[in-house]
């Protein structure tokens, strides 16, 4: 049966035991007592799509085996320290956190360096190098450019030069970087197209807001520090979408339309690079519409659905496409008042709702490989714990996973 396998091949699971209802907890203990501290692997993740997991213990990259529960060492920080400088790299006091692009390939960063290391043949490639002051760095995975700001602008390191995608004076014109005060599930400016070839950025135009001083009492005499923040009943913002195209390095803006006090959330590219969907909500943060547009030319396409509530909509995540159906859609929503999974196709009808009761989905954690089946956590089995569940398409059957009672956090193998 699928249920039986998935634990052993498909997945990497630690939790956090719920301490004994009957421990009595003061302040002191908690802030002191190392032992009440939840245990963990740190940056614990499959080693590309093999039977193998890793993690960094101090010094050390170690390696578990799912077939006979052994651990190796992979790597320690003084024969890392002998490849950098082979490699005429500065040492290092610690190994960086990798990340691993397949099953041998180790990719990280070193300063400023976006480094990949060939664990097989102990070879070590620069790929890419960004600005020493570059902020906010976003790396395309298929042409390993990397997105970056400084100050207020955008540009992108192409391997063999800087490419300026921006190039505003003005203070109050931001690009590339968090907007809407980081609501609504935003925690970044810009987007790589599937191929890496496309990059959506927002622009922030807020030279219509009023600055208010912040108040460093830090400093030996006290400093102030103006923001821009749109208050109840003042202009906000305006906040656009731009695609920038690396082959012909001209840049289109996303015809949102008006009005111009509008919220641009969960941005979403189609798996052929081809449209970009964006949920817009109103600055009443009431309304919503799913909308796409055309990635070359800007054009409004449609709307796919609208959702509203008298009091308050909050879209924190952007759909996520079937892996084996580009034409459907898992979208996260809290219309029936808990955040629970739909699936839609592109023409934005609704197939069914997948997940529902009074209880929140806190993660899609991701597909099965066949891609009939997804795993999502939730705190169905109690509002205390996260578990994990897989669900099965076609019927809406959900399975747990985790019987274990505590916090469970997830990651899938590829």
């Amino acid at each position: 049966m699928l249920f039986k396998k998935l634990p052993l091949i498909s997945l990497l699971l630690f939790s956090s035991l719920l301490f004994a209802q009957d421990k009595m907890l003061v302040p002191e203990e908690i802030m002191s007592n190392r032992n009440l501290y939840p245990g963990g692997l740190s940056n614990l993740q499959w080693k590309g799509n093999s039977g193998f997991y890793t993690w960094q213990d101090g010094n050390n990259l170690l390696q578990g085996n799912l077939k006979n529960e052994t651990t190796d060492t992979l790597l320690k920080t003084n024969e890392f320290n002998d490849i950098l400088e082979k490699a005429g790299l500065k040492t290092i006091k610690r190994l960086p956190f990798f990340s691993w692009k397949d099953e041998t390939t180790l990719s990280f960063t070193l300063g400023n360096q976006w480094v990949e290391y060939q664990t097989t043949g102990k070879q070590l490639q620069v790929v890419n190098t960004v600005d020493s002051l570059a902020e906010n760095t976003d790396p395309a995975p298929e042409t390993r450019y990397i997105a970056y700001t400084i100050g207020n602008n955008l540009y992108i390191a192409t391997g063999t030069g800087q490419v300026a995608v921006t190039a505003d004076t003005d203070k109050g014109i931001v690009n590339g970087q968090s907007v809407h005060r980081n609501e609504f599930g935003i925690s970044k400016g810009t987007y790589w197209s599937p191929d890496g070839r496309l990059l959506a950025f927002y622009r922030m135009d807020e030279t219509m807001v009023t600055e208010y001083p912040l108040v460093d009492i830090t400093a030996r005499v006290a400093e102030t520090n103006d923001i821009r923040y749109p208050m109840a009943g003042m202009k906000s913002h305006h906040v656009t979408l731009g695609v920038f195209n690396t082959g012909t390095g001209k840049t289109i803006f996303l015809k949102t339309g008006e009005p111009e006090e509008q919220y641009l959330t969960n941005i979403a590219w189609s798996p052929d690079g081809k449209t970009i969907y964006i949920a817009v909500l109103n600055r009443d943060q009431n309304h919503l519409w799913l909308n796409q547009y055309d990635a070359g030319t800007g054009d409004f396409i449609r709307t796919l659905f609208e959702e509203k509530n008298d009091r308050y909509v909050e879209p924190l995540n952007p759909m996520t496409f079937l892996p084996d159906n580009p034409g459907q859609f898992i979208w996260q929503s809290q219309r029936d008042g808990y955040n629970h999974l739909y699936l839609y196709n592109t023409d934005g009808k609704l197939i069914r709702q997948l997940t529902q009761g009074p209880w929140v989905v806190t993660g899609l954690e991701g597909f099965d490989a066949s891609g009939k089946g997804l795993f999502y956590t939730s705190t169905a089995a109690s509002p205390l714990e996260n578990r994990l569940y897989y669900l099965e398409l076609s019927s809406g059957k959900s399975t747990l996973l985790t019987g274990q009672k505590g916090t469970h956090n997830v990651n899938i193998r590829p």
